[in-house]
This record gives structure tokens, C-alpha cells and sequence, in this order.
């Protein structure tokens, strides 16, 4: 089926939530916002940068049609990209699974599909 429609609607970019006593940096052509305290006076320790070009994901493990395996590997196209957000659809768009989280070294085994009808 043409998907085209269905990816185009999917929106997956992640913003960091508002903090306090955050650091930054400038490293190699890239600003860093490091760390910070949410006004829930909660303790952010994750890093984000900004990227004008958006990564792409390329899929380079997957089952073949119609047989029993059931694994999906990820890469991308820029170097250092090992995070990686999926999520599963049906053909008449109903979401089988919220977005997802994996890693380039944590493929995802969808076995559990096999389980279910509809």
C-alpha cells in the first residue's frame, strides 16, 4: 500500500522542556544545552543540540514478507545518530504502539505481533 500520506502526518522531533541553570556550550559549530532544574525544581541531566539538516533513518534489518522472523534494525545517515523513535501502524492508520524509543544496538524483535489479530 502507499504510505506516503500516512508518513507525511508523522511528526517526530523532540524539544527540550524548560529549565533553570542549564549550561551551554559551543563545540565544534554546535551549541549544547547541558543539564538544568525544571520549576518542579526537577534535575534535568540530558544534553541537546540542534541540527539544521534532520536525520534519516534507514532501515537496514527487517523480516522478510510473510515469514516468521521478526526484527528491525536502524541506522542513519549522520554519524553519532544512535537514538532512534518508531512506532507501528495499521494500514487504516490506528496506532498499534505509542512512539517508541531504541538504539542502533538494541534492535527491535516485533514477535509479539504474531499474537495478534486484527
Amino acid at each position: 500500500p502507499d504510505v506516503s500520506a500516512t508518513i507525511s502526518e508523522i511528526h517526530c522531533r523532540q524539544v527540550p522542556r524548560g529549565r533553570a541553570f542549564g549550561g551551554m556550550a559551543y563545540i565544534e559549530g554546535k551549541v549544547l544545552l547541558m543539564g538544568g532544574i525544571s520549576d518542579k525544581h526537577e534535575l534535568h541531566r540530558d544534553v541537546w543540540s540542534r541540527d539544521d539538516v534532520a536525520p534519516h533513518a534507514v532501515i537496514t534489518t527487517m523480516p522478510s514478507s510473510r515469514s516468521s522472523q521478526s526484527i528491525f534494525s536502524f541506522d542513519s545517515n549522520e554519524a553519532g545518530a544512535n537514538v532512534f523513535e518508531w512506532k507501528l501502524r495499521r494500514n487504516d492508520g490506528v496506532d498499534l504502539t505509542p512512539w517508541k524509543v531504541t538504539t542502533k544496538s538494541g534492535p527491535i524483535d516485533i514477535s509479539w505481533l504474531d499474537n495478534k489479530k486484527g
